[in-house]
């Protein structure tokens, strides 16, 4: 079968440069293997696809359905591929003779790295990445032992030195015996720039066991950073799932229904909720809590569970708290009201519409809030 990219890549030379990169523009970002075929078949092709396919690159699973660069060797790969391609075993993808490790670096404003595989820094360059904008650094999967994965991160000398605009944490995990969660990721967040996003996700592998020494960790003080802008987000597949969903329940749960069990949860997000704020009476910032108004409604005493009314709530019992315990911080009532006006609470759509969310979200989980 011919391949579909093959018409414009032949016309590719006799269109200016910039009519290209409008062209290819236009390219769905998840149809990458129509960037990557095109990327292949000209210089001047190269030139135009290259910095849109590499815009945003993943290290980790060698089976995601993302662009990634196995920086080991000058080659491209994409989601035609389905193994990782390492010297010595197999047929490596086709080279661009153009193409090395330096030239895609420059191209990568979003990295996202899935830290569910041991050799997951393997490909990661010693380079720096001098246009990179946001680190996204996502526990894809329930890891028994982050205490290695830490390790591997203070091993890898791209988290040692990158500075990136804006940092998102995604999927921190809690288990018994692990340092504060932020306790690693503390350097790093000192050289954060701009803007801090934390991404808690609807179905957390949190157990009875060990949440209580989840909620102790949590409550460690925060690292200082100079991000004035910090987003808390937690996270629901759609606007009918409240958080969290209890995983035990079928995945088209509504609104309305659940039981007791989910007093765990509700505890744990309000937890998360007067850590964060804790953080911002310490150092003055732009706080943003978003999609609040999903809480699970169990053991709420009004009888009013709509999304704007629990919102309402959790900023009530919110500002309520940190007023009546911050005591013993040095700070004075009048002061810990001042502080808390920079405290916004979003819906997540307003925070789609009115934010840049690329590298925080990808494209297939922002579709179900806008339906």
């Amino acid at each position: 079968m011919p391949d579909k990219s093959d018409g414009i890549g032949r016309a590719a030379p006799t269109l200016p440069l910039d009519v290209l990169v409008l062209i290819l523009s236009n390219v769905p970002k998840s149809d990458t293997a129509t960037l990557s075929a095109f990327l292949r078949s000209s210089n001047q092709c190269y030139s135009a696809a290259a910095p849109l396919l590499y815009r945003h690159v993943r290290f980790g699973s060698p089976t995601n359905h993302h662009p990634f660069v196995d920086m080991q060797q000058s080659t491209i790969k994409s989601r035609q591929a389905s193994t990782v391609f390492r010297p010595g075993q197999g047929r490596p993808p086709p080279k661009l003779p153009s193409t090395r490790k330096k030239d895609l670096l420059k191209f990568v404003r979003t990295l996202s790295i899935e830290m569910h595989s041991d050799w997951w820094c393997d490909g990661l360059p010693e380079q720096s990445f001098p246009n990179l904008h946001t680190l996204r650094l996502d526990f894809s999967r329930e890891i028994p032992n982050l205490i290695h994965t830490s390790d591997q991160l203070q091993s890898c000398v791209t988290f040692r030195t990158v500075s990136p605009k804006r940092l998102v944490l995604r999927r921190l995990q809690p288990w018994p015996g692990l340092s504060p969660p932020f306790a690693p990721y503390a350097d790093l967040i000192q050289r954060t720039t701009d803007d801090l996003a934390f991404v808690f996700e609807n179905s957390p592998p949190l157990r009875r066991s060990n949440y209580q020494v989840f909620l102790r960790d949590l409550l460690f003080p925060l690292p200082k950073c100079p991000a004035e802008w910090v987003a808390i987000i937690f996270c629901t597949k759609s606007p009918h799932i409240r958080y969290p969903q209890n995983r035990f329940l079928p995945s088209s749960q509504s609104l309305r229904g659940f039981d007791s069990s989910c007093e765990l949860w509700r505890d744990l997000a309000g937890n998360i909720i007067f850590a964060f704020a804790k953080w911002v009476t310490a150092e003055p910032r732009h706080l943003v809590m978003v999609n609040t108004g999903s809480f699970s409604t169990t053991q709420m005493a009004s009888t009013d569970t709509t999304e704007e009314a629990v919102q309402a709530a959790v900023e009530q019992q919110l500002k309520d708290g940190i007023l009546n315990n911050t005591s013993g911080d040095g700070l004075k009532r009048k002061e810990v009201e001042e502080r808390l006006k920079m405290v916004e609470f979003m819906t997540m759509k307003k925070y789609l519409e009115e934010t840049d969310w690329a590298g925080v979200f990808d494209e297939n989980e922002v579709k179900p809030w806008f339906h």
